[in-house]
């Protein structure tokens, strides 16, 4: 999917804008800044999705301990950290504030007294004003180091902190993005805070019912999809596919018979499985920037979990070229509905 907007292909634009680059730059600034750990200390990596501080830090023999709510290949996602204490942790600073917050909740709540806590990120993504958020949890927070358009943050472990220690503490309600629900449950995070977003709503007015028919949501969220489809076909079986593990936790509780998968592609499914339709609104970022990783592995593999003749059904952007991609692997192309910012796509799995 060649085009200037895929991050793949900047095209001029600053190194910093690919978000796997800008990922790779704060991993590196996080690991020049830190010093004098002990070998065998305890550190938590929170959100590091390509493992690159987790290996420097094991490369300087610490014990370290992984925290990330993203499943990345067979990395699956936890909702929330395990048991400490910790010696110390590092977050990679998270796009949206209140999952920062909850973050930084949970990271002190398995921190040893006093152990020191580094955040980091890009200075665009508001890595400067991170330690506003942090102090009022952690009493101080103040940079120790700033290169290459990224910055940490050191905050330590007060000994007397009022600390959320529970993910329980976290699930919050919403009004129901769907009619029939009595109460719809999320979490800090949950893709467009767990309400209906506009690229849903424009999806979901394209659907016809899918009574009887085995549907995946790919990529579900918090289960607003995989609902409407269920309130409008209740004999469908809708099965959830999710990489953020407390997104699948929330559509766990907002729809607790349907199937869950927790992956970031299809290799997280029952080997063999086959369904009648797939559906998906498809994240196309990854923190500040685009990245259509996600959008790809949904389109490529769509034929080899689809029955013969069965349907995949996206909405994304306007200006995100996934047509010629879709034409590549499937048949039938077509654009089912379409406003002034979204398109909802239509392509079948060949016959055969």
């Amino acid at each position: 999917m060649p085009t200037p907007r895929d991050p793949a292909t900047p095209h001029g634009r600053m190194a910093i804008d690919n978000p796997r680059r800008r990922d790779a730059l704060a991993a590196e600034v996080m690991l020049g800044a830190v010093h004098g750990l002990p070998a065998d200390a305890r550190v938590l990596v929170i959100d590091d999705l390509d493992g690159l501080v987790e290996a420097g830090l094991r490369e300087r023999h610490a014990r370290v301990y992984r925290w990330c709510r993203l499943t990345v290949g067979d990395r699956p996602g936890l909702p929330w950290p395990g048991a400490g204490p910790f010696d110390a942790a590092c977050l990679r600073l998270p796009k949206i504030k209140a999952a920062f917050e909850m973050a930084l909740h949970a990271a002190a709540s398995v921190l040893a007294p006093g152990a020191p806590l580094w955040v980091y990120g890009a200075n665009d993504e508001g890595i400067k004003s991170a330690a506003r958020v942090i102090t009022p949890i952690f009493g101080s927070a103040a940079a120790i180091d700033a290169r290459r358009h990224c910055r940490v943050i050191e905050a330590h472990r007060p000994r007397e902190a009022s600390v959320r220690t529970r993910l329980a503490e976290w699930r919050g309600f919403v009004s129901p993005p769907v009619a029939g629900h009595a109460q719809w449950v999320t979490y800090p995070g949950v893709f467009a805070k767990g309400v209906l977003d506009a690229g849903t709503a424009v999806l979901l007015a394209a659907l016809p019912a899918f009574s009887g028919q085995r549907v995946l949501d790919f990529g579900c969220g918090g289960g607003p999809i995989a609902a409407d489809i269920l309130r409008r076909a209740p004999d469908a079986e809708v099965h959830l596919l999710e990489a953020d593990a407390l997104s699948l936790l929330a559509a766990h509780e907002n729809l607790p018979g349907a199937p869950t998968h927790l992956s970031d592609a299809w290799h997280g499914l029952p080997p063999g499985i086959r369904f009648d339709r797939v559906v998906s609104n498809p994240p196309i970022h990854r923190g500040k920037g685009e990245d259509f990783e996600a959008l790809r592995a949904l389109v490529l593999g769509a034929p080899a979990v689809l029955r013969p003749g069965g349907e995949l059904w996206m909405v994304v952007q306007r200006q995100v070229p996934v047509g010629p991609l879709l034409e590549s692997c499937l048949d039938r192309v077509e654009i089912a509905r379409q406003d002034s910012r979204f398109r909802v796509w239509r392509a079948h799995a060949p016959a055969r």
